[in-house]
């Protein structure tokens, strides 16, 4: 890995939302570049614990001065795009442009998208048209929109977001859909459970879709959700990984941990990232495998001073 690569890290799977103001501050203490954060309407019936992002990170702006804030995804298809639109400005200009608006379209848990009335069969196309109507509104005046799903009738977001042309927007997802859609509407790519082989494979298509559309992929930020699993050996490490892996699979559980997940002491996490990186990754967001009785901080802190400053110089 050449000297001159910037490597940024972000970390994920925080604690729950009364925690976000003290967790964002240690993060930026730590030296993490990004702070992740999920989001789930509903995620099972009886659902788990879950939150917006948006309004949680808020928060995290507020506690903060340089971290940036990265929603871990939006979920396109259940919000009103006008609306949705204005509290992606406002968090923008509020947290002074550090907003990095990931987004998604879901789908895996039908629940949230029976709470919100939206059909799950829909939320492509939904979502497409929603990336559409917030790009206008972030960049123009009087934006009228006619589309399937949803009309804009002279609208105008005043005041408009802070970053130009408009807030970082990284795409989520694993298929070639998701692919095009980050190729048409990101300024980033963010997939998920991906071996180091389909990463750099997705960067070759994302820039093939791109020239497609006649896009300078130049600024284009390639990031990438990185589950792992730290512990006092390889074979530790593993044994957690299995026991956390909780995906319905008609391939061998052994061969998806193996090619999805990092594990074991902070020199194989280090080995494991130097692939992704040499696979086209810059910005890696890390999520980490840990038990109830466990602190995920306990983990950002031993990956700040073993893992990172690997990567850092």
């Amino acid at each position: 890995m050449p000297s001159t690569q910037k490597i940024q890290f972000g970390f994920g799977s925080l604690r729950n939302t009364p925690h976000v103001a003290e967790d964002a501050r240690e993060l930026e203490e730590l030296g993490f570049d990004i702070m992740g954060m999920p989001e789930h309407l509903m995620s099972g019936n009886p659902p788990n614990s879950t939150c917006l992002s948006i309004p949680v990170l808020a928060v995290a702006a507020g506690a903060t001065q340089r971290i940036r804030l990265l929603s871990t995804v939006v979920l396109l298809p259940i919000y009103q795009p006008v609306t949705l639109a204005k509290m992606v400005a406002d968090l923008d200009i509020a947290s002074n442009g550090r907003y990095i608006f990931g987004v998604g379209i879901g789908g895996e848990f039908k629940d949230e998208f029976r709470a919100a009335g939206i059909p799950v069969n829909q939320r492509g196309r939904r979502g497409d048209e929603i990336l559409t109507i917030v790009r206008q509104l972030w960049t123009e005046k009087n934006v009228t929109f006619k589309g399937k799903y949803y009309e804009v009738d002279d609208v105008t977001l005043n005041p408009p977001p802070l970053s130009k042309p408009h807030p970082a927007l990284w795409v989520g997802g694993r298929r070639d859909a998701a692919m095009r859609r980050a190729a048409r509407f990101g300024t980033g790519w963010l997939p998920y459970l991906y071996s180091v082989e389909r990463y750099k494979d997705s960067v070759t298509k994302i820039k093939q879709y791109a020239a497609e559309e006649g896009r300078d992929l130049t600024d284009f930020e390639w990031a990438h959700h990185q589950q792992i699993f730290l512990a006092d050996s390889t074979e530790e490490g593993y044994q957690k990984a299995v026991a956390s892996f909780s995906y319905s699979t008609s391939r061998p559980v052994d061969e998806l941990i193996k090619s999805y997940y990092l594990y074991g002491t902070p020199k194989d996490i280090i080995k494991g990232l130097e692939r992704m990186v040499d696979a086209g990754a810059r910005l890696i967001n890390l999520l980490t495998g840990f038990s109830d009785k466990d602190n995920p901080l306990n983990q950002a802190r031993i990956l700040a001073k073993e893992v990172l400053p690997h990567f850092k110089g």
